[in-house]
């Protein structure tokens, strides 16, 4: 059976490029506090050795914009750079990551060095940025996906909230371990089980 063309939404970090686990790394060597990985999204400021989750923000995107990220952030994963390619000669592909804005140009070199000509476009939702960003459900929505990978739970439920179809839970981290399948989500924890679940998928 002949599969049909989707319209596949794709998170970033976590999913193309290892990224938690550098900032992880990064904070530790920095500031002298050792964060378990599993807290890595809900969290408190505790668990990060401060008073206030904004100065850990604020940390955070200090290393996003700095030398020592834009060298060592941007090796994606290489089953990656074999199945994007893949999928973008039968589907049509969207990058859509809670990065923040200040990122965009270096969210484009990534893409243009390691996946050229296969992502439609690149949103970034400002996911840190509580005053001014959008949910990953609603940037799905407005480009009609049929299909959202992330390795951020909230996303995943998130996107199936507004409508969408299908999601795909990637990878076997420590974050997203716990969460529960509904209707429409699947897990696949590497690249090769996420391109045979868009296989069965677009074959329905």
């Amino acid at each position: 059976m002949k599969e049909r063309c989707l319209v596949i939404t794709i998170d970033c970090d976590d999913v193309l490029v290892p990224t938690a686990y550098k900032v992880l790394d990064h904070y530790k060597d920095e500031f002298g506090h050792e964060v378990n990985p599993a807290h890595f999204y809900e969290s408190t400021a505790e668990d990060w050795g401060v008073h206030d989750l904004r100065h850990v923000n604020r940390r955070i995107e200090q290393y996003f914009r700095s030398k020592k990220f834009h060298h060592e952030g941007k090796i994606p994963y290489p089953e990656a750079t074999i199945a994007i390619p893949a999928l973008a000669r039968h589907h049509e592909l969207h990058l859509v990551t809670g990065r923040g804005k200040f990122m965009e140009r270096s969210t484009a070199e990534l893409i243009d060095e390691y996946f050229p000509n296969c992502f439609s476009s690149l949103v970034h939702t400002n996911y840190f940025k509580k005053r001014f960003r959008q949910t990953k459900g609603q940037v799905c929505k407005e480009l009609s996906a049929d299909i959202h990978i992330d390795d951020h739970t909230e996303h995943c439920q998130n996107v199936l909230d507004e409508g969408i179809e299908n999601a795909i839970l990637f990878g076997e981290y420590p974050w997203n371990r716990t969460v529960k399948l509904r209707q429409g989500l699947a897990r696949c924890v590497d690249w090769v089980s996420t391109v045979e679940e868009v296989s069965q998928i677009a074959a329905r």
